[in-house]
């Protein structure tokens, strides 16, 4: 963005110009976690739009990205239905059993009273909810041809009475430490008046917000945040309607101008090449989420050029130092010849003389 953010965040200035689609740039509908993707690593960004256009084949999933698939399908029905859905994984196991077991929230979830759908007055909960942004900043079709972001929402529950509409997002990862029997979803809150420094809480507050727009929820706060599986914390952000109205057209512009940014790696001649694609316009950024990487090492010949280039360099290297090796032994072999021989002699003469 070209305007500095401040602490409270930068107030709307007006209707935007509209930003350009994937129909005039070549760019695909922008998602939180592509741009989160592009700003690690361009090359694991373009395998992924790549793969999904059937252009280059799926990178192997990790346990992490299993993990993660297991646990939110899982709770999507459990969402829906109030009944969790199974899993096969020990590991998914004992994490949704550790939820349901120790968090409240899993209680209030298989409590279905009074929870209609998304066209009664009642309280609604949707579970992987889609949404997507056109390039007017408006809610729109997931397939619009003038899409420019779109997302999934894992968890969205709008309480009329209350007037809040809350947004979670699950986190089957270990960034909030292991299982945790004792903090019973221990709630952390942060101002309300500042900017979020989390993109995707950005991204998903505008997102609801438009929701809310085409629902025709008279929303009076809204509530987003990260709920953390294994220590049962929620890190949420409550913001008033009245700031969301102040920060939209600055999130959406943000949201263009990351977009922006990558369609301009699309405009490079032979973006989309499968062979040379990623040399100019989308080249490989070693890092320290490499280890997660579903592109990482050990991939064989479908891993990272960057892991190709270093692995070929430590063979060289290591090819390099072997034959110095070799080529040593043969020097200190020649060189313990030519002295065994001088012992010899110097042996001979002296049986001579004597």
């Amino acid at each position: 963005m070209n305007e500095k953010l401040g602490a409270t965040g930068p107030s709307a200035t007006g209707p935007k110009k509209p930003a350009a689609t994937e129909k005039k740039t070549g760019c695909p509908p922008i998602h939180q976690s592509h741009w989160a993707a592009w700003q690690r690593c361009p090359y694991s960004y373009w395998r992924r739009i790549m793969a999904q256009r059937g252009l280059l084949p799926e990178g192997a999933s990790t346990p992490a990205l299993a993990l993660g698939t297991e646990v939110h399908e899982a709770l999507e029905a459990l969402v829906n239905t109030g009944t969790v859905g199974s899993v096969e994984s020990a590991e998914a196991q004992e994490l949704v059993d550790h939820f349901m077991q120790h968090s409240a929230l899993a209680i209030q979830l298989r409590d279905t009273t009074g929870v209609g759908d998304a066209e009664t007055e009642t309280r609604v909960r949707l579970a992987e909810e889609p949404w997507a942004l056109d390039a007017g900043g408006a809610l729109t079709a997931w397939d619009d041809l003038l899409v420019l972001a779109r997302g999934t929402i894992d968890f969205l529950e709008w309480n009329p009475e209350d007037r809040v509409l809350t947004l979670t997002d699950w986190k089957t990862s270990k960034a909030r430490g292991e299982l945790d029997h004792e903090k019973r979803d221990g709630f952390v809150p942060r101002d309300r008046r500042r900017w979020p420094k989390d993109t995707q809480l950005r991204w998903y507050l505008l997102a609801a917000f438009r929701i809310a727009e085409a629902r025709s929820w008279d929303v009076e706060r809204f509530v987003v945040g990260h709920y953390y599986l294994r220590s049962l914390r929620w890190v949420a952000l409550t913001v008033p309607r009245a700031q969301v109205v102040r920060w939209a057209d600055a999130v959406f512009e943000e949201i263009g101008d990351a977009h922006a940014e990558i369609a301009e790696a699309w405009g490079f001649s032979g973006a989309d090449d499968p062979e040379r694609g990623h040399v100019e316009a989308f080249p490989p950024r070693m890092n320290q989420w490499c280890g997660w990487c579903i592109y990482g090492p050990d991939r064989g010949d479908d891993s990272c050029p960057a892991y190709r280039a270093e692995a070929a360099a430590l063979q060289n290297t290591v090819a390099e130092v072997q034959q110095g090796n070799a080529e040593g032994g043969k020097q200190e072999s020649a060189e313990g010849n030519a002295t065994g021989e001088a012992v010899e002699t110097e042996t001979q003469e002296d049986a001579v003389v004597d």
